[in-house]
């Protein structure tokens, strides 16, 4: 009696291989794609929380309050958002981050593969004055993954948090902001 097996064939076992490396190669872009969408909300999160923080501490001390790139504990004018940012009561000369300035929070450097930039008015600093209303005109923050190039076709990929002069967040697509050209670029 010939034996029986009840195991598969080797033309069985390639077969299914064949299917699963087909289906992988499929669900990993997509993965990617919604990790990526995930990293970008949880910044842009991050920063907003802090924006309405300083905003609040504006009102509620009736004093200035800026929200600045930071490197260490001072203000910045070089690099990204992404490398953390402090807010400071603004207590001593106007716009001039001073030792006797009292820090309210100190965000670390985002860990995520993520570019934030902002536009002119808020490249550095934004600043709240004491009814909440922000110092300066609107500006508008960008956050992009950083492992997509910097193409044309890849602003949808953008969040944008859009800062009103009265001190009114709102979040939009890369796609539905015209001065936005691509992914990092305002």
């Amino acid at each position: 009696m010939p034996p029986t097996g009840s195991g598969f064939s080797l033309i069985e076992l390639l077969v299914g291989l064949a299917i699963l490396s087909v289906l992988t190669v499929l669900a990993v872009p997509q993965y990617r794609s919604l990790q990526g969408r995930g990293t970008l909300q949880a910044s842009l999160s991050a920063l907003s929380a802090d924006l309405l923080l300083a905003r609040n501490t504006a009102i509620t001390r009736n004093r200035p309050v800026v929200l600045c790139k930071r490197v260490g504990v001072t203000c910045t004018s070089n690099g990204g958002w992404e490398q953390g940012w402090l807010i400071y009561v603004d207590e001593g000369r106007p716009g001039i981050q001073e030792p006797t300035d009292p820090v309210i929070r100190q965000q670390e450097q985002l860990g995520y593969q993520v570019s934030v930039r902002g536009n002119t008015p808020v490249r550095n600093r934004i600043a709240f004055r004491a009814d909440g209303s922000m110092t300066g005109v609107s500006g508008a923050i960008v956050f992009c993954d950083a492992r997509i190039h910097a193409y044309a076709s890849d602003r949808h990929e953008a969040l944008i948090l859009v800062i009103a002069n009265s001190g009114r967040l709102r979040t939009v697509r890369g796609d539905e902001y015209a001065s936005i050209t691509h992914c990092g670029a305002i």
